[in-house]
C-alpha cells in the first residue's frame, strides 16, 4: 500500500523564506510544525493545536529577531503584548513596563498591587494581568 503524501510549503510572511514538507499522516504535520518552532519559527494561529489550516501568521527566525527588536524599541505595552514580546517569560520587564504605563513606578504599594493583579490574571495572559493592574491602579493615584 502506497501512503499518500501531504505536501505543504511553510513560508515566512515577511521575507518569503520557505520550507517544504511531505508527510504521510496528518499527525506528522503537527510534529513538523513543532520542529520548526524549535528552530525559531513563529506560528500565530487562530486555534490550537497549530495546524496548517489555522495558521494566520508565520515568521522565520531572522524575521522573528527583527520583529522582537522593533517591539523592544516600542514604548506601547499593548503593542508588546500583542506582538508576543513578553512570551519568553519576561515577568520582570513586563512588571516594570506595567508600573510605568500606569505611572506607579516607585509607589510604595506598587509591588503588592502588581502581585495581586498577577495572581488574578496570569493564567489568562498578559492582557488580563494588565487589566487587573489597571483596575487596582485607579485606587492608587
Amino acid at each position: 500500500m502506497v501512503k499518500k503524501q501531504i505536501q505543504s510549503t511553510i513560508q515566512c510572511d515577511t521575507c518569503k523564506r520557505s520550507v517544504e514538507t511531505a508527510v504521510t499522516r496528518p499527525g506528522e504535520v503537527e510534529n513538523f510544525l513543532k520542529d520548526l518552532e524549535n528552530e525559531g519559527w513563529v506560528f500565530k494561529a487562530t486555534s490550537y493545536p497549530i495546524l496548517l489550516d489555522n495558521i494566520k501568521e508565520i515568521l522565520c527566525p531572522a524575521c522573528k529577531a527583527i520583529h522582537k527588536a522593533k517591539l523592544r524599541e516600542s514604548e506601547d505595552i499593548y503593542d508588546r503584548i500583542t506582538g508576543g514580546y513578553y512570551a519568553d517569560n519576561k515577568y520582570d520587564e513586563f512588571k516594570r513596563d506595567a508600573l510605568k504605563h500606569f505611572g506607579l513606578s516607585g509607589h510604595p504599594k506598587a509591588d503588592k498591587a502588581f502581585s495581586f493583579a498577577w495572581e488574578h490574571g496570569h493564567a489568562s495572559g498578559w492582557n488580563d494581568v494588565l487589566y487587573w493592574f489597571g483596575e487596582i491602579a485607579e485606587f492608587m493615584e
